[in-house]
């Protein structure tokens, strides 16, 4: 495994349940019940900040021969 790294991760949204089936297929894990909320926002082509909350779960793909401790 180069450069060490065993796992990767990533959140996605609870409501988005498509994202997550789709993320599932391809190797990710569910990390269990654990929600947190993250805040997101982007500047508009109007010079305006767009900004909203989002509850996130973790799903986390294993690299490589990585065996869960």
């Amino acid at each position: 495994m180069e450069r060490g790294i065993e796992l990767l991760g990533l959140a996605v949204g609870i409501d988005n349940l498509r994202a997550a089936a789709l993320h599932k297929r391809l190797g990710y894990l569910d990390t269990g019940p654990g929600e947190f909320g993250i805040n997101l926002g982007y500047t508009d082509a109007e010079g305006g900040l767009q900004s909203w909350k989002e509850r996130c779960g973790c799903l986390i793909r294993p690299l490589g021969d990585y065996e869960p401790h």
